[in-house]
């Protein structure tokens, strides 16, 4: 499916119906991108549909913690059930909860998963260099950081609780991952 990216200034965003979505912080930020797939633009109005997807390109690099306010603005946007997507020097970043994200063959480079809580349960990787077979992983051991991928198709999953997955990505590609371009 196709994606369609408006940019908008931070300011627009503080008049949106509630929960309005915080503000992310990054070097020089004026505005945020937000990327959607087509079908969801006939159900509702852009600026509702923040509260669903929400790409924040340069929410990366610079400020250790500027980074950190914008993963966790994930978590926030993952609480009222909206899925957020950083993007920055290469990299990009998602929470995933109770599901799967599947990566095509042509990826390349790292990907690294994190446990987004005390603990995380079944959690997969497979068609990545190295295998995971539904493991409970905590948030006290880094298992999951610097996989890679290896010119085949991937997914990295989780059947109970959150993971912060990142891998190295530009954004319309991690557009492709999230919405399955």
């Amino acid at each position: 499916s196709l994606c369609v990216t408006r940019t908008v200034p931070l300011t627009h965003l503080t008049h949106l119906e509630k929960p309005v979505v915080p503000p992310l912080r990054g070097e020089g930020q004026q505005a945020v991108c937000i990327t959607l797939p087509l079908p969801s633009l006939a159900a509702e109005d852009f600026e509702n549909a923040v509260k669903r997807v929400l790409l924040h390109a340069g929410g990366l690099g610079g400020r250790l913690d500027h980074t950190l306010a914008n993963i966790q603005t994930l978590a926030f946007l993952d609480l009222y059930g909206a899925r957020g997507l950083l993007c920055g020097d290469g990299t990009a970043v998602t929470l995933l909860r109770d599901g799967a994200l599947r990566f095509p063959a042509s990826m390349s480079g790292t990907v690294s998963v994190f446990c987004f809580g005390d603990a995380a349960g079944g959690v997969t990787e497979r068609g990545l260099y190295y295998a995971l077979e539904n493991a409970d992983i905590a948030n006290t051991f880094p298992i999951g950081v610097s996989n890679a991928f290896c010119g085949r198709e991937s997914e990295v999953s989780v059947q109970k609780g959150k993971l912060l997955v990142l891998w190295q990505s530009t954004a319309q590609a991690a557009c492709d991952v999230l919405f399955g371009g």
